[in-house]
């Protein structure tokens, strides 16, 4: 036997375990790199689900604030390609009134949020609206 060969017979293995060693650790960082993208993934789903329920919610309040000014008080719902938004309104004979917008996303994560306002209408003829209170869901 020569010296290259008893050199060569020591180091059989060590390129394939080497090999084998690399492809188990770029296996694990492709895994974990999935599995963080897939998280950041829903949390901006949930994220722009309840940005879009709020939105829905106060554009409901919005629109039934709306009948306030036109005198006409209802309550009515509204479907859009990114969600349904609908509003309940209440006025007294003292002047208070009440209104509460529900705002519901659709997709893939549905989301609710209210929004309702407490105030009062003053004036003759009543023109003057006071906000009294504001309270947003979380």
């Amino acid at each position: 036997m020569t010296s290259r060969t008893r050199t060569t017979r020591g180091q059989r293995g060590y390129a394939l375990i080497s090999a084998i060693v690399l492809s188990v650790l770029y296996l694990a960082l492709i895994s974990l790199l999935l599995i963080d993208s897939s998280r950041e993934l829903n949390e901006a789903q949930r994220f722009r689900a309840r940005v879009m329920a709020q939105t829905l919610a106060e554009n409901a309040v919005e629109l039934g604030a709306e009948g306030l000014r036109t005198r006409f008080m209802s309550n009515d719902e509204q479907d859009t390609t990114m969600g349904e938004a609908s509003w309940r309104m209440s006025r007294e004979a003292d002047g208070t009134f009440s209104i509460e917008g529900t705002g519901v996303s659709t997709g893939v994560i549905k989301v609710e949020s209210t929004v309702k306002i407490e105030g009062k209408i003053s004036g003759d003829p009543p023109t003057d609206i006071e906000i009294t209170e504001v309270e947003h869901s979380r």
